[in-house]
């Protein structure tokens, strides 16, 4: 809806905000397999199995944890701003004003 009452340029970054999230969510779906791959390999080292690449394992831990902040990060960014540009169409909108 808010799409339709907006001038060009904010659909145009309405429209980039959307693909950007679409795009976040397909990496989020990867981060959560990879992030349960890990968990059981995580649960093989707490039983004191030996993991035949212990020190990859600890790389990819850290590198797992800083992907998932970013993550976060980014999708908390990206739908903090498409509010702001919805709360800006529409009150565009109520004050009949076009962007």
């Amino acid at each position: 809806y808010v799409m339709d009452e907006c001038c060009a340029d904010c659909y145009k970054k309405g429209k980039l905000l959307l693909k950007s999230i679409d795009n976040e969510k397909m990496l989020g779906k990867q981060l959560y397999n990879e992030l349960n791959e890990h968990k059981m390999n995580l649960g093989l080292l707490i039983e004191r199995i030996y993991l035949k690449r212990e020190d990859q394992f600890r790389e990819l831990h850290l590198s797992l944890k800083e992907s998932s902040e970013n993550y976060m990060s980014n999708y908390k960014f990206l739908k903090e701003q498409l509010f702001k540009l919805i709360l800006r169409v529409l009150r565009l909108k109520s004050e009949n004003i076009q962007c």
